[in-house]
């Protein structure tokens, strides 16, 4: 691998149905424009482009996902590492909400509240900017099964009643 003026070599033996490396590299003193070569022991080479940017301003600390009936609640701990503003973006599913980061000490919590329209998997993502520019982020995505009401489940015991003594006496519906 050739980065910053610098040749790198690993001996990495990939297991089938494997399809990602992970290599850490120390990122240039200068931001700009980089390119990432990398060469495989068969000759083969592949290059990626990287923009460097300054050391983030903004850190996520913790975030921590609640359920309150049918609602999610997610907590984010944003730390100021510098004196700037920026934005906490978070998004579910497409829809966006953002919060501004104006506080005086170095850490504080947001909190983003939704519900889910229907069971089923919920994407998530949550990223800091400081003037429209990318500082952390975290993405995932969480499982929700709505709650059933009372009524639904007396109705649903009510059928199981129902249906053991049906199977007693032999009897199909």
């Amino acid at each position: 691998m050739f980065f910053n003026g610098i040749v790198q070599s690993k001996t990495i033996d990939l297991k089938t149905g494997e399809t990602q490396i992970k290599w850490s590299l120390n990122a240039p003193e200068k931001t700009g424009k980089e390119t990432l070569y990398i060469y495989s022991s068969l000759g083969d080479l592949a290059s990626k482009d990287m923009t460097i940017i300054e050391n983030k301003k903004l850190g996520i600390s913790n975030i921590t996902v609640t359920r309150r009936e049918d609602e999610i609640h997610v907590f984010v701990n944003v730390v100021k590492l510098s004196n700037v503003t920026g934005s906490v973006v978070f998004r579910v599913n497409g829809e966006e909400q953002r919060e501004k980061i104006s506080f005086g000490n170095q850490t504080q919590t947001f909190e983003f509240v939704f519900e889910p329209e229907s069971s089923g998997t919920q994407q998530i993502s949550i990223f800091l900017v400081s003037k429209e520019k990318y500082q952390d982020g975290w993405e995932g995505s969480i499982m929700f099964e709505k709650s059933k009401s009372a009524t639904e489940s007396v109705w649903e015991y009510i059928k199981k009643i129902i249906n053991y003594f049906l199977s007693i006496f032999n009897i199909k519906i």
